[in-house]
C-alpha cells in the first residue's frame, strides 16, 4: 500500500467513525429518555392504584365505588336522613354491579348513617359494608324502631294459648326484617327473643319477655323490654367550631 493510499484510507475510516459516534450518543440519549418515561409511567400507575385502594377502603373498610355522585340539596339530605335513620333495617331493591361486593335484590342490612353526599352507608347481613349512591341505587326501609315498638305493644296485649303460638306470631311479624330471629327459654317464666343482628343502634338486639299463665296454661305477657349494647353513633363529618 502506498503512502497516498494509506492516508486516503485513514481519512475514510475517520469519517466513518465520526458518523458512528453521534449515532451511539443519540442512542444513549434516547435510551435514557425511554427509561425515564417508563419509570414516570410506572409511578403514575402506582399512584392511581393506591388512590383507588384508598377510596375503596373509606368508612371502616366499606368499598365505596368510583361512580358518578349526584349533588343533593339540604332539603333532600334531611328527607333521606328521616327516611333512613341510623339503625333501621333496609332491603336492597336495585344496585349497580360492583366488582368487589356481590349483593342481590332482597338482601337485608342495617343503616349506619347518611353522609352529606346522600350516600346511605349500610352494614349488610352478608358481611359487607357498602354505601348506596343517591339517585343510582335503591332500597326500602322495612323496619324502624318505632314500628318494632308498635308490634311489641300489640303483642303485649294479646293472650296466647301457649308459648309456641306466641313465638309463631312474633316470628311472623318480625322475620321479614330479622330472618335470623330465635327464641330462648330462660329460667322462670321468661323468654329471650334474639334478633340475630345489630339494629336500632344496639349490638345484640333482643327482647326480654316476662309472662304468666292461668290454670289452662294460657300465656299473658306481663312485660316486654328491648335489650342490647348501645352503639356509638357515627358522625363522619364532625362540625368544626368557629374560632
Amino acid at each position: 500500500m502506498t503512502k497516498r493510499n494509506w492516508k486516503s484510507s485513514r481519512t475514510l475510516w475517520k469519517s466513518i467513525f465520526r458518523n458512528i459516534e453521534p449515532i451511539q450518543e443519540n442512542r444513549q440519549k434516547s435510551s435514557w429518555k425511554l427509561l425515564w418515561k417508563k419509570c414516570w409511567n410506572g409511578i403514575k400507575k402506582e399512584n392511581i392504584y393506591w388512590r383507588g385502594l384508598f377510596q375503596r377502603s373509606l368508612w371502616g373498610g366499606s368499598r365505596i365505588r368510583e361512580r358518578k355522585k349526584t349533588v343533593i340539596s339540604n332539603a333532600e339530605r334531611i328527607v333521606l336522613r328521616n327516611m333512613y335513620p341510623p339503625g333501621c333495617r333496609v332491603e336492597l331493591e336495585d344496585m349497580e354491579a360492583d366488582p368487589y361486593v356481590k349483593l342481590s335484590p332482597g338482601d337485608l342490612g342495617t343503616v349506619q348513617f347518611v353522609d352529606d353526599a346522600g350516600q346511605i352507608h349500610v352494614s349488610w347481613d352478608c358481611g359487607h359494608s357498602l354505601a348506596m349512591v343517591f339517585g343510582v341505587d335503591h332500597c326500602k326501609c322495612v323496619m324502624r324502631e318505632e314500628r318494632l315498638q308498635e308490634i311489641l305493644q300489640r303483642v303485649q296485649t294479646m293472650p296466647f294459648e301457649n308459648l309456641e303460638k306466641m313465638e309463631l306470631y312474633i316470628r311472623e311479624k318480625l322475620s321479614g326484617a330479622f330472618p335470623k330471629i330465635s327464641f330462648q327459654k330462660k329460667e322462670g317464666q321468661e323468654v329471650l327473643v334474639d334478633m340475630g343482628v345489630a339494629a336500632f343502634m344496639k349490638k345484640g338486639l333482643g327482647v326480654a319477655i316476662q309472662y304468666e299463665t292461668d290454670s289452662q296454661q294460657h300465656i299473658f305477657i306481663k312485660k316486654m323490654e328491648m335489650q342490647g349494647q348501645e352503639l356509638e353513633r357515627k358522625n363522619p363529618f364532625p362540625v368544626q367550631k368557629k374560632r
